[in-house]
């Protein structure tokens, strides 16, 4: 293992420190501490982030941690960081003492220095086409004048991803997704909608999977990693479940689970949320308008959907398979 120290600013409406300051085995220390090399690294930092901060103001935290990669390091330093930071936000509730993710990582073993650089997407402007002369109503324009249990609870479902879409900090952003998929389907306090995550993740399941056409099943079943993710699948949802009432009602912090389950957690609620809201803005064009009808009509549904086999197979169990939730969330401590 190598020794990496690991700098990190903190945001705008943070913290300055004229001094270094020592919170166990991490540091805050002024922006005048830097040297040459350093700030250098920090500049490009913010500039590869495209991140407005005041260089000469923010405050500096790092750490020393010994790890088998950059960023393994960076990871384990996040964690640090986190712990630290909500003592010191105790001390100043005027201020957002939070991590950025510009910095740089030292290997202590060579000396060489790298910026550390945002590797997740960031949102972009998206540019809308005229479909033609005469401009067709679209769905967003329908639902948006619908009044049935169905839709109301669409469009709380959608309330809720768009505000863990671009969340950087991955509990929360798994916690909106959840709740997202509990705002389309559940009814009762103990209503569990793992089963319907599953069922659009291309696993019916429950009474209702004996509706499913054999052929459809067969098609599913003739990826080799279909069987391999069944299991796993519905043990992270479960999971995942377990991991919301653990964050809401016990108070437990991103920093008290494991790094890559969270990432895999943070994948499946990504694509499990999509494909739930995507099968029930499909319901309420076939007429649906309650959830009842919705779990009634579950299989018919599922099979409707043409795109399924691809969609199972191309999208999602490759995405599990190769670990693309590890390129998409780097940064899971926000």
């Amino acid at each position: 293992m190598t020794a990496f120290y690991v700098l990190k600013l903190l945001d705008n409406q943070g913290v300055y420190r004229p001094d270094t300051f020592v919170l166990g085995d991490v540091e805050l220390r002024s922006p005048r501490s830097d040297f040459a090399e350093e700030l250098t690294a920090i500049k490009k930092s913010i500039e590869n982030n495209r991140i407005q901060l005041n260089h000469e103001v923010n405050c500096r935290i790092g750490t020393i941690i010994h790890a088998n990669s950059l960023e393994e390091a960076s990871l384990l330093a996040d964690e640090r960081f986190v712990k630290t930071l909500d003592i010191l936000s105790s001390e100043l509730p005027l201020s957002n003492v939070r991590l950025t993710n510009c910095g740089y990582i030292k290997n202590l073993a060579n000396g060489e220095l790298r910026p550390i650089e945002e590797a997740s997407f960031l949102p972009n402007i998206s540019f809308m086409v005229r479909k033609g002369k005469l401009q067709p109503i679209e769905f967003s324009q329908w639902v948006a004048t619908q009044n049935s249990d169905l839709a109301l609870r669409y469009k709380r479902s959608l309330h809720w991803s768009r505000n863990g879409k671009w969340e950087k900090n991955l509990q929360i952003k798994i916690l909106f997704k959840w709740f997202a998929v509990e705002a389309l389907f559940k009814e009762l306090p103990r209503d569990n909608v793992g089963p319907i995550i599953r069922w659009f993740l291309g696993y019916p399941n429950g009474p209702s999977a004996v509706h499913v056409s054999p052929s459809l099943l067969l098609k599913l079943k003739s990826n080799a990693l279909y069987d391999i993710w069944k299991n796993r699948i519905s043990t992270s949802i479960e999971a995942i479940r377990t991991f919301r009432n653990d964050s809401v009602h016990s108070g437990f912090r991103n920093v008290d689970f494991p790094v890559h389950e969270i990432r895999m957690y943070n994948q499946i609620m990504v694509l499990g949320c999509s494909r739930c809201q995507g099968a029930v803005k499909a319901a309420l064009s076939g007429g649906i308008k309650t959830v009842m009808e919705f779990k009634e009509f579950i299989s018919l549904i599922f099979e409707n959907n043409e795109n399924i086999v691809n969609d199972v197979h191309g999208n999602i169990l490759f995405s599990l398979q190769n670990g693309t939730y590890d390129y998409l969330s780097r940064n899971i401590y926000g």
